[in-house]
């Protein structure tokens, strides 16, 4: 995975695409930093829900839990009544360490999504 976002980053450095790839495979690798700078640049190209949980569990694995809390309130004030907030948010708090939390908004996107 890594050498394919690698390769496609190459081929189209404005592509974001590459750049979710790359801190997918950073974070399977468990290089949580270059996954946040991967992410960092992803919501460069546009702040979006899905963007912002990618940096958001990108922090949160390379342990910086201020910045991870910071996108939670990004996320929530970009878009409070996107489906998939709810489930995203329940990512970061049982990465943080919040499982009550996150079981909470787990179950919240869940009955939603019925």
């Amino acid at each position: 995975m890594l050498s394919s976002g690698k390769k496609v980053k190459s081929l189209d450095p404005d592509f974001p695409g590459a750049y979710w790839v790359l801190s997918a495979a950073h974070i399977a690798n468990k290089r949580y930093a270059e996954a946040v700078k991967e992410a960092e640049i992803l919501l460069g190209s546009e702040t979006t829900i899905f963007n912002l949980y990618v940096l958001g569990l990108s922090y949160a694995m390379n342990g910086e839990e201020t910045k991870a809390r910071n996108i939670l309130l990004q996320m929530q004030k970009l878009s409070p009544d996107h489906i998939g907030v709810s489930a995203y948010f329940g990512d970061i708090h049982n990465l943080l360490g919040d499982t009550e939390k996150a079981i909470e908004l787990v179950s919240v996107a869940s009955e939603v999504g019925q």
